[in-house]
């Protein structure tokens, strides 16, 4: 993709790519809100933490049976047609919960339908943004878009469970009916896109399956890439192992549930911070350098997890995690919507994210079994020794070591 050779305008005045911008904030924090009321009004009727929990998972099989699908689909129909059709799907699906129960009642099946499908479109409007922003943001700019991209989602994951939480006092459908007007209006601003967003033009005689084994192909073969989603998996494990060793073995020692929000709501503004140092360490240090940095930094901050048990300690160094972690996900998401070619952006970035997603709950679930097993101590070391695996494979990986900033993507051609 060319452009010009002047200096781009500053994202501030890039209309396409505030709209993007401004349509999935609003969604993202109504997400977020979601995703706590669905458990709490699972809970309320059913009154089974059992039938909460289906609920809250059944979003995450939605999520994982999709996720692959839809990155074929995305890079075989125009970004922008996805994108809003997602989002009304979202706004309608939504809508339905305030609607039934003003008409007759809300149910259990109604609910995992709900969570489902919610999972599923998430799947859709993802890979369809990030093929979009490939679009209206020039390669020099992705790394500052990327930036905003990770702080959006940190502020979203800041909002959205207290304001979930209100609104539910208020009335236990409220949150919902927020969360529809969100898509709605991340449908509008996706509509009032300028710039045309087709899908790649590529042949279209083969399969989806093909295409779906075409694009994890892709991922396998083009390294870099590849190198930085192998250690992303397992720093995923690893950082979210530790951070619920740390939730659970507060839990234990009787912290109130008043001082554990207080504390997740601490790494919801480290997680802020990181976005906006994000854009400082990027302008000095190539991709490979940061994430290298970052994984082993990580690992350190784990192993002082083990000197100490109060809330204070153990909230510093898991906060210090979620400051610096932005820059490597800032770099990781940059370069990678850079190098793919258009035609495979839908399916690397699906690839990519089911690869990281499906390693969120088994790092969590390993920390509750290891610390009922060994104890606080025993179960951080190795989440530590995880992490420094995911550092080692960064470390040693040739192709990361030759990675441009991400100020420099523009000198580098994608791979094929």
């Amino acid at each position: 993709m060319a452009y010009a050779e002047a200096p781009p305008q500053p994202l501030g005045r890039n209309r396409d790519f505030l709209l993007l911008m401004l349509g999935q904030a609003g969604s993202l924090v109504g997400s977020s809100m979601t995703t706590l009321a669905l458990v709490m009004l699972a809970y309320t009727i059913t009154e089974s933490a059992a039938q909460a929990g289906v609920v809250s998972a059944v979003y995450g099989v939605g999520l994982a049976a999709m996720m692959l699908p839809a990155g074929a689909i995305v890079d075989r129909v125009d970004r922008k047609k996805v994108m809003i059709v997602t989002a009304t799907g979202g706004a309608v699906v939504l809508v339905s919960i305030p609607v039934a129960a003003a008409m007759w009642s809300v149910t259990f099946p109604h609910l995992i339908v709900v969570a489902g499908l919610g999972g599923a479109l998430t799947c859709f409007y993802n890979p369809a943004e990030m093929a979009a922003l490939k679009e209206v943001v020039p390669p020099v700019q992705m790394g500052t878009a990327m930036a905003a991209n990770q702080g959006r989602g940190a502020i979203a994951s800041l909002i959205g469970p207290p304001a979930a939480a209100l609104l539910y006092g208020i009335g236990r459908t409220l949150p919902f009916l927020i969360d529809a007007l969100t898509f709605a209006i991340a449908a509008v601003c996706t509509a009032m896109v300028r710039r045309p967003l087709p899908a790649p033009q590529r042949p279209r005689s083969q399969s989806l399956a093909r295409d779906v084994v075409e694009g994890v192909g892709w991922l396998r073969r083009a390294r870099p890439v590849r190198d930085l989603v192998v250690s992303t998996m397992v720093s995923n494990i690893a950082f979210t192992g530790a951070a619920t060793t740390v939730l659970l073995a507060l839990q234990q020692g009787g912290t109130p549930p008043s001082h554990l929000g207080l504390l997740q709501a601490s790494y919801g503004l480290a997680g802020i911070a990181g976005s906006l140092l994000a854009s400082a360490v990027l302008r000095r240090a190539t991709v490979g350098a940061i994430v290298r940095s970052v994984f082993w930094l990580l690992a350190g901050f784990q192993l002082f997890l083990t000197l100490h048990a109060s809330i204070w300690w153990l909230g510093l160094f898991v906060a210090l995690g979620y400051l610096v972690v932005g820059s490597s996900n800032t770099a990781m998401s940059a370069y990678q919507v850079h190098v793919t070619p258009p035609t495979m952006l839908g399916r690397s970035e699906a690839a990519a994210s089911f690869g990281r997603v499906v390693m969120i709950p088994i790092g969590s679930s390993f920390a509750g079994v290891l610390l009922e097993a060994v104890g606080r101590v025993p179960t951080t070391l190795v989440f530590a020794a995880v992490m420094g695996v995911a550092a080692t494979i960064a470390t040693f990986s040739r192709p990361l070591r030759s990675t441009p900033k991400t100020t420099e993507l523009h000198t580098i051609d994608p791979l094929r």
